[in-house]
């Protein structure tokens, strides 16, 4: 599993060739980025293994229905704010190093 210091390592190394000013900018968005990869890593473990929906009652008298569970919700807002966090960083690229769509495909990928 993915660990906030090893996801800012890498995040800090695909966007190394920032301008100074940009850098110290893009500093806490990466942290921010990190600490949303490894959320998404657990959330998405949690998904995989327990569905996205779930029966739910909020009385022993009323019949349960499906509803989305409260990970899977989670998951979608922090992958929204991480898919963000990594546009805004790759706008702050030149543009021949974008790198934008491998990244989010490749995370994807993984769900």
């Amino acid at each position: 599993m993915t660990t906030e210091k090893s996801e800012t390592e890498r995040l800090q190394t695909v966007y190394a060739n920032l301008q100074p000013k940009q850098k110290q900018l893009a500093q806490g968005l990466i942290v921010q980025a990190a600490r949303l990869r490894v959320q998404l890593d657990k959330l998405n473990a949690d998904i995989r293994k327990n569905g996205m929906t779930e029966l739910f009652s909020q009385s022993s008298n009323i019949e349960p229905y499906e509803r989305e569970r409260p990970a899977y919700s989670m998951f979608i807002k922090a992958d929204k704010n991480y898919q963000a966090i990594i546009r805004q960083l790759n706008e702050m690229l030149p543009p021949e190093e974008d790198v934008g769509d491998d990244e989010i495909s490749q995370f994807r990928a993984g769900l």
